[in-house]
């Protein structure tokens, strides 16, 4: 009488097992290595999103320099043809209201920016993870950047005619 398990028998119903787990593993491995995909293309979705968000930013900084470094000489100009004491006053309390309407105008506008940025990076990275994508369009972002209206608002605003070939209409 032969035995009811042979050791071929075993020895192959062992083969099959471990091939078995194989599949599974590399099929999980698979699985996982698609996932951490999306979490990097994600993440990097989001770090160039925040880059345009930052150099939009930097560039309404900087409008907002030339143009309250205008405003001041403006003022300055305005000082120095002042005829009495009353019209000194008067010019002084209409630039620092002027001012402080700029002012208030520039905080929300770069708040806007701001929630705009953060809004955008958390939407694309959603996006990301969730559509499966591999490698993001890097091309969105710098297209979306240029076509901001915040951009294009800040880009059409009148600046000094001394600046040369920049110069523009005034407003």
């Amino acid at each position: 009488m032969e035995p009811k398990y042979s050791t071929e028998a075993m020895s192959q119903g062992m083969r099959n097992a471990a091939e078995t787990t194989l599949e599974k593993a590399q099929e999980a491995v698979t699985r996982y290595m698609k996932e951490a995909t999306k979490v990097f293309s994600a993440v990097e979705s989001t770090a160039q999103a925040t880059q345009a968000g930052a150099r939009d930013m930097t560039q309404k900084a900087v409008n907002y320099a030339e143009d309250n470094i205008a405003a001041a000489f403006e003022f300055a100009r305005q000082l120095l043809r002042a005829k009495d004491p009353q019209e000194f006053l008067r010019l002084q309390q209409g630039f620092v209201q002027k001012q402080a309407e700029s002012l208030g105008a520039q905080i929300r506008e770069l708040g806007t920016t701001v929630a705009g940025t953060a809004s955008r990076a958390a939407s694309r990275a959603t996006s990301q993870a969730s559509s499966g994508a591999t490698s993001p369009d890097s091309t969105t972002t710098r297209s979306h950047a240029a076509s901001s209206p915040s951009v294009k608002s800040r880009a059409s605003r009148s600046r000094p005619k001394s600046r040369g070939s920049k110069s523009q209409s005034k407003k």
